[in-house]
């Protein structure tokens, strides 16, 4: 398991509650499991119960719809050639947003997807994203540290009614990232950043920056 499945794993686990509104714990869920698409998987057959009306699994398709808006279909590729497996897990509705959220696992690594039921129109995040205090904006993040083939990583979006818009996009692969974000306000966003201690065994808290909105432009304050 790669150091990017292992880190979303982490950051699924945690946001999971708040992310989705739902009161399950998670032990509950993932108790002992250490990979992400196990966990995906867990938390699909829950939430298939849930939403039942919006979204059905048959095999390796898993249709989302809502409404009269046509019927979005996304189908596993469970390849003999890894290089082509991909596979999909739905997570949950947000039905102000007219939006599915789907977990997506490939050979290369795995990410979040943000599907508009009205449209189709779809971004990828690093993350689970977390909603501002007027849910008009998510951000998302990736903790990279330098490891091969991750960058640290975060992005904002806004959502409006018709489509995404990226406000926001930051990555690097400095010994130095995201442990973790937090919305001060709808113009302020907290970053926790870590890097790894001496021993190169564990990642620590390094220090507290933050990300604000001023002039219609987000900066980044270390």
């Amino acid at each position: 398991m790669n150091n990017s499945i292992k880190k979303l794993n982490i950051i699924l686990l945690i946001l999971l509650p708040y992310v989705l509104n739902a009161q399950i714990s998670r032990d509950s869920i993932c108790r002992a499991i250490d990979i992400d698409l196990e966990c995906a998987s867990k938390l699909e057959s829950i939430k298939l119960k849930e939403y039942a009306s919006f979204v059905k699994r048959d095999g390796d398709s898993l249709t989302l719809t809502e409404g009269g808006y046509e019927k979005i279909k996304l189908i596993n590729n469970n390849s003999d050639n890894i290089d082509s497996t991909i596979l999909y897990y739905f997570l949950s509705f947000i039905a102000s947003k007219h939006m599915f959220m789907v977990y997506s696992q490939s050979y290369e690594g795995s990410c979040v997807m943000l599907i508009k039921s009205d449209n189709k129109k779809t971004i990828t995040l690093p993350s689970l994203p977390i909603f501002s205090q007027d849910s008009s904006l998510i951000v998302a993040f990736n903790l990279g540290l330098g490891n091969l083939n991750d960058v640290n990583q975060i992005e904002i979006w806004r959502v409006s009614e018709t489509k995404w818009l990226n406000e926001f996009s930051y990555s690097n692969t400095s010994d130095v990232g995201p442990l973790s974000v937090k919305w001060v306000n709808n113009k302020t966003i907290e970053v926790e950043l870590g890097k790894y201690n001496e021993q190169q065994s564990e990642v620590v808290f390094f220090k507290t920056s933050k990300i604000i909105k001023s002039n219609e432009k987000w900066v980044w304050y270390w």
